[in-house]
């Protein structure tokens, strides 16, 4: 942070995650659930968004900090990336689906009442 401040950084963008939250009740997070942190990970996420919050307040720097649930992504040269072939990870098996290797995606937990109605 001294770096960003002495450098003349006026806005910061942090990448965080939905980890924060813990396991809100009901399973479902919005932005005004309360943080409760289950895991090193996601206290060390939500440290750093104090850190983030407190500089802000103290200087002109401006941040916002987004709290992801499913991350993706890799080289477009395969350098990086999941790497794991039987892992089953949403977003690897929608890929995979996709672009035809896998010819359906498997929806588990259909035998409970969800809000949008799909369950």
């Amino acid at each position: 942070m001294a770096c960003c401040l002495e450098t003349g950084v006026k806005h910061f963008v942090f990448s965080s995650t939905a980890a924060v939250y813990g396991n809100p009740a009901g399973g479902i997070a919005a932005e005004d659930t309360p943080t409760a942190p289950i895991n090193p990970y996601g206290t060390s996420k939500l440290m750093s968004e104090w850190m983030l919050r407190d500089v802000s307040t103290a200087s002109a720097l401006k941040h916002v900090a987004l709290r992801y649930f499913n991350v993706a992504g890799s080289d477009s040269q395969g350098r990086v990336g999941q790497a794991t072939p039987k892992a089953t990870l949403l977003i690897k098996v929608a890929c995979e689906h996709a672009v035809g290797k896998r010819p359906e995606v498997a929806i588990y937990g259909t035998d409970y009442k969800t809000p949008d109605g799909t369950g």
